[in-house]
């Protein structure tokens, strides 16, 4: 249903698209973002879906669910259309499934793709559902939206507002990543670590 749901999100007035892990495991990152670029779609993600898209894109939203923004987790619950690829919606992600805190399906509906037929409506309902390997799926979504809307999409506003957001968000950090308090903070050793890491760099704990 590539063209039913290329319709979808360019018909959609708050569209954004929704990643998990499986986004990594298909190797699809590249696809995906070309997709999001296309039709300027926000992009939220799971905590397994890190990385899909870089912390520094313009179209970045962030962490979902527990560990999210209130910020982050609004857009998602405002959202009129969401596109899930990849992602389980499991219960820390999206905030024990409660309504009022990261999403709310119905009113917004729900696109979901994923390689496990399982998934597919497994926690929320869906109004689009496909079973497919996620590369292939974004290739041919990509292909679809090139050709249904060839200059793409623009939202201005909205990138202006999420860089705002950033800016602030990190501002409000600004203090404790300069801190020389002991035990040391972790915005402090972020800071650091950033300051002298490779911009690829992968970071593990625990």
């Amino acid at each position: 249903p590539a063209e039913e749901i290329i319709r979808a999100l360019l018909a959609a007035k708050k569209p954004l698209m929704y990643v998990g892990g499986g986004i990594l495991l298909a190797d699809a990152a590249n696809e995906m973002r070309a997709l999001a670029e296309h039709l300027s779609l926000p992009v939220a993600h799971t905590l397994m879906g890190k990385g899909a898209l870089p912390d520094d894109h313009p179209l970045i939203l962030g962490m979902t669910g527990f560990w999210g923004t209130k910020y982050i987790n609004d857009k998602c619950k405002g959202a009129d259309w969401i596109l899930g690829l990849g992602t389980r919606f499991s219960e820390a992600d999206c905030s024990s499934w409660e309504p009022e805190y990261t999403f709310n399906f119905p009113p917004t509906k729900l696109i979901q793709i994923d390689i496990d037929p399982t998934e597919i409506g497994r926690n929320y309902p869906v109004a689009i559902g496909a079973v497919a390997d996620l590369k292939q799926a974004l290739k041919v979504l990509n292909r679809v939206a090139r050709k249904i809307a060839p200059k793409g999409v623009k939202r201005d506003k909205l990138l202006a507002e999420m860089e705002k957001n950033r800016k602030t968000f990190v501002a409000g950090n600004r203090k404790a990543m300069e801190s020389d308090a002991w035990p040391m903070r972790p915005e402090r050793i972020l800071a650091d670590l950033r300051a002298v890491a490779p911009r690829d760099s992968i970071l593990c704990t625990d």
